[in-house]
């Protein structure tokens, strides 16, 4: 049995020898709604059946239900493949193994590639059969009565933003968000969405198509074998079919936040997965690898809350950089808020 942040992962062993894995989500205080929930494990599913039309290495999924009362079993699960491999540790990696990967993940990302989707949002099953996927809803919100409300899909990247800045401004108002500052988190969605206005974030993908993207890219996802083959990708309960920038950024765990936040650079391995690209002909793919820190650090800017106070000041500067903002060179908090103030 294994537990993770959100789920339980349980061995289902057969007098053959076969060994199934049961997911199930844990139940929390602040546990998403069941029609959240439920969602989140549909579009998983679906995710995956996308995923099987290639060669890309995931389970295969046997079984799943919903969290309802007609279900015997009496919570929502998924009955997995369990997948041979142990998780991959990337500190651990030698430089021969960190190659092997890049050349792994080449061949996964023109797979990706081969995936376009015409909008922004989750993988959803396109009818009752579930013989095909489409694109759904890319996030959620509620009502006054606590039911989910979806929001999108989106068909350009730029309304995707905007309607995020916009959901996280509402959550300031009520209280759910930004609550140690939330004049400052206010001030600092505003000048995100000034940037998104002034077409500083909006790039040549904005109208697509979009892809799908893992969005918890960490090494323990990748399962491998002592050669470092890639025998398995794991958690793709929130993947979203996203902007190509996003989709084809280098993978976390090759993202070094301290080479981001302290030099404004890429880290070594992003660098060697981009060059490698570049030997294959896809001088586009390292591009965007190279260019990764802006999406990168502009999502995390609109997740970041002031109540981890230096988190939050060091984010805003290090994205300013990015941005070429002279304020922001000696990184001043004050200096970037008095600025702020005088233009609102």
């Amino acid at each position: 049995m294994n537990v993770g942040g959100f789920n339980l992962h349980v061995d289902v062993d057969f007098d053959d020898g076969v060994t199934w894995l049961a997911r199930f989500r844990l139940l929390r205080v602040n546990r998403p709604s069941r029609e959240r929930v439920n969602f989140d494990r549909l579009s998983e599913v679906a995710t995956y059946q996308l995923l099987r039309t290639t060669t890309i290495p995931v389970p295969r999924v046997f079984d799943f239900a919903s969290d309802d009362p007609d279900n015997e079993v009496g919570a929502g699960y998924i009955l997995f493949e369990k997948i041979p491999g142990h998780p991959m540790n990337w500190s651990l990696a030698t430089p021969e193994q960190k190659s092997h990967v890049f050349d792994q993940l080449i061949d996964i990302y023109l797979q990706l590639e081969d995936l376009p989707m015409p909008a922004i949002g989750r993988p959803v099953f396109e009818s009752q059969t579930k013989s095909g996927v489409a694109v759904g809803p890319a996030f959620f919100d509620y009502d006054a009565k606590g039911a989910s409300v979806p929001c999108g899909p989106y068909s350009t990247t730029l309304d995707w933003y905007t309607a995020l800045l916009n959901h996280r401004a509402l959550l300031i108002d009520r209280g759910e968000f930004g609550t140690a500052a939330p004049h400052d988190a206010l001030l600092a969605n505003r000048h995100l969405y000034s940037c998104l206005r002034a077409g500083i974030v909006e790039n040549e993908f904005n109208f697509g198509p979009f892809f799908l993207r893992h969005v918890d890219t960490r090494d323990v996802n990748f399962l491998v074998d002592d050669s470092y083959t890639i025998t398995g990708i794991l958690d793709w309960e929130l993947a979203i079919f996203a902007p190509k920038e996003y989709a084809f950024q280098s993978p976390l765990f090759m993202f070094d936040m301290g080479h981001v936040l302290s030099e404004n650079r890429l880290s070594p391995d992003d660098e060697c997965f981009a060059d490698r690209l570049e030997t294959v002909g896809r001088h586009d793919l390292a591009r965007l690898v190279r260019g990764g820190r802006k999406p990168f650090m502009f999502e995390m800017c609109m997740r970041t809350d002031p109540h981890t106070r230096s988190v939050f000041e060091e984010h805003l500067c290090v994205m300013q950089e990015i941005l070429g903002g002279e304020l922001w060179k000696v990184r001043s908090w004050d200096a970037w808020k008095a600025s702020i103030q005088k233009t609102s």
